[in-house]
């Protein structure tokens, strides 16, 4: 594996004779010499800051309440103090188009005593006027962070208002054009955005995405960012996967701590697909794949390799983990399923509950969300996912054992649902014992990528991965 990581493979191979999935929990953690060499790799941000005309509004009813503007000027200076010397950055104003405010020019500065305090000054200018077009703040960020390709790239995005003033379709053209380039966590403010904008976002530059309840919040909430973003030092780590002729990836999804699909490209040898996860630091989050099976023509308990996994750049002398499977006509062995897998497919529902239920509110149908939010706060409780059940509580009430809508609901407590509906919790840590394939039988042959060993019944090499070789 490559080097201060590791790869864990966990699943359960016995699979009923002509079952056509295999299910499995991947789990990647970065070792605290990973975390060690924060500081050795050049980081890279742009604050992306909405500017449009709503940012002048007030959260509170007071007064003294600072506009949304004012708190975004305060967290931005606060998040460039944060930068340490010798990194880079920039400053973009986000409304139906993007302006680099800082330095000026299509570029980024390293960041120094002289250039933060020019950031500052340029922050404090900020004003709220125009439209919101975020395809375009996306697209800013990408130019000025590909400039320095060798660094931990980051973006820090912020709004309060939905994507308007562009065509319908923009934002999501722009994330699949920027997807894999940079990390970028995203925040909503205010009580007027979209968290379906927010989560796409974070989703499709493995970011993050949140809300901000109150605007004196949102320095302390960029602070939390930075400190994270500073503290990686992989600025791309892939996991690739190889795969036996019978079986192609179905789904690669990361789902914690948070869920994303991941999208793969082909490997640049040539050997299976290879799918980016973002810059890593110190670190573990954990992967759902399922494996799309053919089982025609295979025999009953024929110990099989289904894929091999790796991680790359890999590490000098690792090895590929194997994905071992059989087909059995024992029910007992066969009905079994692994635990992470079945826990992370409750915290798929408990997703789609959530957002299915933001939907009907969001529609004007109570009656379908006070449905849909009483199935997720079961299945949250059922699943250990705090987080989701005080979201929930502050939506709905049990009385007498019946599920009803608060009648005093925050608007800004349905969209921070909205926009966490996607955090998930691990699975408990004990998990049974792994019951391997029987062993295969016959004489060894050799692969023929490598030369190595090849059990009699493998077509497919775990030390090479690419050792595809016909069966006996």
């Amino acid at each position: 594996m490559t080097e201060g990581f590791e790869l864990a493979v966990h699943h359960w191979p016995h699979l009923a004779r002509g079952a056509t999935e295999l299910h499995a929990v991947l789990r990647i953690t970065g070792g605290g010499s990973v975390g060690a060499a924060a500081g050795s790799v050049e980081s890279a941000v742009v604050f992306a800051i909405d500017c449009s005309g709503s940012m002048c509004d007030r959260d509170g009813d007071q007064p003294t309440d600072p506009t949304r503007i004012a708190a975004a000027r305060a967290a931005t200076a606060a998040g460039i103090d944060a930068l340490p010397d010798g990194s880079w950055f920039a400053v973009v104003a986000g409304t139906h188009r993007a302006d680099v405010v800082f330095p000026g020019a299509p570029e980024l500065v390293r960041a120094d005593p002289g250039t933060r305090a020019a950031a500052k000054s340029a922050v404090r200018h900020l004003t709220a006027s125009g439209g919101t077009a975020m395809s375009t703040w996306l697209r800013a960020a990408d130019a000025l962070l590909s400039g320095r390709p060798g660094a931990v790239r980051h973006a820090v995005l912020l709004t309060d208002g939905k994507n308007q003033t562009e065509r319908a379709g923009e934002l999501t053209r722009a994330l699949a054009e920027v997807r894999g380039r940079f990390v970028c966590d995203a925040r909503g403010i205010g009580t007027d955005w979209d968290p379906e904008d927010v989560r796409a976002i974070a989703e499709a530059t493995h970011g993050t995405a949140d809300s901000v309840r109150a605007a004196a919040d949102l320095t302390e909430d960029f602070a939390a960012i930075l400190r994270t973003a500073l503290g990686r030092t992989v600025p791309d780590l892939r996991l690739r996967v190889r795969t036996a002729g019978f079986a192609t990836v179905g789904l690669l999804r990361q789902v914690h701590p948070a869920t994303a699909d991941l999208v793969g490209v082909p490997a640049a040898d040539g050997s299976g697909a290879e799918y980016p996860t973002g810059a890593w630091g110190a670190e573990s989050r954990e992967y759902h794949l399922r494996l799309d099976l053919d089982p025609t023509g295979y025999d009953v308990e024929e110990q099989l390799l289904a894929a091999s996994l790796d991680l790359v750049p890999p590490a000098p002398g690792a090895t590929a983990r194997p994905v071992l499977m059989c087909w059995t006509d024992d029910v007992q062995r066969s009905s079994h399923v692994d635990p992470g897998v079945s826990h992370y497919t409750g915290q798929a529902d408990l997703s789609a509950a959530m957002i299915a239920g933001y939907d009907a509110h969001d529609h004007g149908d109570h009656e379908a969300a006070r449905r849909e939010w009483g199935q997720a706060l079961a299945l949250a409780t059922g699943l250990g996912n705090t987080g989701a059940v005080r979201l929930l509580e502050r939506l709905v009430e049990v009385v007498d054992g019946e599920v009803r809508l608060r009648p005093d609901i925050a608007a800004a407590d349905v969209l921070r649902l909205g926009v966490r509906s996607t955090h998930s919790v691990r699975p408990p840590r004990v998990r049974p014992e792994r019951s391997e394939p029987p062993a295969a039988t016959g004489p060894p042959r050799a692969c023929h990528g490598c030369a190595g060993p090849l059990a009699p019944n493998h077509l497919f090499c775990a030390g090479c991965g690419t050792g595809a070789a016909e069966r006996a």
